[in-house]
């Protein structure tokens, strides 16, 4: 499981510890994380599964993303628009 956001490494990084806390098990890793500003993301603020598997597009047919946003995925056949999540914290 990867979290990609459009938000910061400090956002992602503290919903996958709430996540994992809530679960009381680490299901979720920082080290499978991509952010906007993440050393890893070189493509700006559209999403592809190529930052998640860059050397193996055959693996696409395999991935489901969960996202509030459409418009931010340059490949939407494995898209499931969910409810925004609002974070008051």
């Amino acid at each position: 499981i990867y979290v990609y956001t459009m938000g910061t490494e400090s956002y992602a990084t503290h919903i996958i510890n709430h996540i994992n806390k809530e679960l009381s098990q680490d299901i979720l890793s920082t080290s499978r994380m991509i952010a906007r500003d993440s050393k890893i993301n070189d493509i700006g603020m559209v999403k592809s599964m190529k930052q998640v598997f860059p050397n193996s597009s055959g693996l696409f047919s395999m991935c489901l993303a969960l996202d509030d946003r459409y418009d931010v995925w340059s490949e939407t056949d494995h898209l499931i628009q969910i409810f925004e999540y609002n974070y008051n914290g």
